[in-house]
């Protein structure tokens, strides 16, 4: 039999997990001291691989609730444990061999084990008459002897007509061979993250297989993003001042982020593994910054200039303080990476930062002042202040008095707008560095493009270290 759902009561720190569905691998997650151990060693106790394992000790009641329950406790002692088992054709036929065909049909059984240490099948159902056919047909006995016996319908009935007969428990036993799963706690704890990896593709290539598997991690590398909905957040639930004690959940967008941290980082990690396509990844500041490089590779290509080669994934990192971080992360894929950045005062202790990593080749760490001139520049200053100043006019639709003026000095362009815009009616949207980005992309811009091409070719070309260079 497969277990397909169980649900822990009135044990250690566990009040009522609730039920919780049980697949071929199920992955445990939850913070420390939520519980999830407990429920483990509950479902040990089912079948355990050492006999004296399997006892449910009184002691180990929630002791919130002990002085209540102790009074109790010989006469009516609690349940801790149920299960619902699917019955496969080869369990369906061992009671066969015992009962007699037709004698057992249920796809699934339930079985239940709390403080009395009893195995209990509340939900078993035998059809009894085919059971005494098959206990009088295998009895051997004479002819006249099985005629006497045929007028009984159930087991009780035929143990009137003779004392010695099977034990009709074995019905019980011929299940019990078939119970077997497989429980880890925190299995592969002292791996590297690469070998948790190689650990749960064997659960899943050698054991899932034979036997389902239940465990408890902490680690995102024990977490199969491939396999998400095997994992149960396991919470210990806090409402309103009521302690409700250890609940696992099958949604796996818990609450609690402490639960699922485990769960987001396998994600983040999984995610991030695909995060670019094509060996060489330009990573870029912000998505504006994406949108000019575009307009500035098709104005060169549709002039029959050198462009940015289609092999370059342009990728956002959100700015030159997580570029580390990015680098960092794809440093052992065998990438080609280049970084593009805005260069301000203090931004050269980021930039050599970067420099330092030694994972780029020489020249893949450039900056829009390399392009632009001047000591300090952003990529808006690669366009040339007129042609960027029209597209913030046309944007914003700034005309009259509110039209942004000609250059008043020779600093960075999009901080001058930005300045600007602080004097501006209150009734304006804001500035946004992304709109006029967009406005070009979207829009053909005739004025001051010649200068741009001219920029592009003198310092471009010389200085761009890509492949087939833009």
């Amino acid at each position: 039999m497969k277990l397909t759902e169980a649900r822990v009561e009135n044990f250690k720190c566990v009040d009522d997990s609730t039920p919780f569905k049980i697949g071929p691998i199920t992955c445990l997650v939850g913070k420390n001291e939520a519980g999830k151990t407990a429920l483990l060693e509950a479902l040990y106790r089912l079948n355990p691989i050492v006999e004296a394992d399997a006892h449910f000790a009184s002691l180990e009641y929630p002791r919130r609730r002990w002085s209540e329950y102790k009074e109790r406790a010989a006469d009516n002692p609690d349940n801790v444990l149920t299960t619902t088992w699917a019955v496969e054709d080869a369990d369906r036929a061992a009671v066969e061999d015992i009962l007699g065909p037709g004698a057992f049909t249920q796809k699934t059984v339930e079985i239940t084990k709390g403080y009395s240490n009893a195995c209990r099948w509340p939900d078993l159902v035998i059809n009894e008459a085919r059971v005494v056919k098959q206990l009088i047909r295998s009895a051997d006995l004479h002819t006249e002897e099985a005629k006497r016996l045929q007028s009984a319908q159930v087991v009780q009935q035929l143990l009137k007509r003779l004392k010695e007969i099977e034990n009709p428990s074995e019905r019980e036993e011929a299940f019990t061979a078939h119970i077997e799963f497989i429980l880890l706690d925190e299995p592969g704890l002292s791996l590297h993250g690469r070998a948790q990896r190689d650990l749960l593709r064997y659960f899943n290539e050698r054991i899932v297989p034979q036997s389902p598997l239940i465990y408890t991690t902490h680690s995102p590398f024990m977490i199969d993003p491939e396999n998400i909905l095997s994992v149960r957040t396991v919470e210990d639930v806090v409402e309103e001042d009521d302690a409700r004690g250890t609940k696992v959940g099958s949604e796996i967008l818990s609450t609690d982020h402490d639960a699922i941290f485990p769960l987001q980082a396998a994600l983040c990690y999984d995610v991030s593994q695909t995060l670019f396509i094509g060996e060489y990844p330009l990573l870029v500041e912000g998505p504006s910054d994406l949108l000019y490089l575009k307009w500035f590779s098709r104005q060169l290509r549709l002039r029959g200039r050198t462009h940015l080669d289609s092999r370059w994934t342009i990728s956002v990192a959100g700015g030159i303080d997580k570029m580390t971080s990015f680098v960092t992360l794809f440093s052992g894929k065998g990438l080609n990476t280049a970084v593009f950045s805005d260069f301000h005062v203090g931004d050269k202790k980021k930039l050599e930062r970067l420099r330092a990593l030694k994972i780029f080749d020489e020249g893949r760490v450039l900056t829009a002042s390399s392009y632009a001139g001047g000591a300090e520049a952003d990529i808006e200053d690669m366009i040339g202040a007129a042609l960027y100043i029209a597209i913030v006019n046309k944007t914003y639709k700034l005309d009259g008095k509110n039209a942004m003026p000609e250059r008043a000095s020779s600093g960075r362009v999009a901080a001058e707008v930005k300045k600007r815009f602080g004097t501006l009616p209150p009734d304006l949207p804001p500035f946004d560095h992304y709109e006029p980005a967009v406005y070009l992309t979207e829009n053909i811009v005739e004025p001051g493009v010649g200068h741009f091409v001219q920029r592009a070719r003198s310092a471009g070309s010389e200085q761009n270290p890509f492949p087939t260079p833009w």
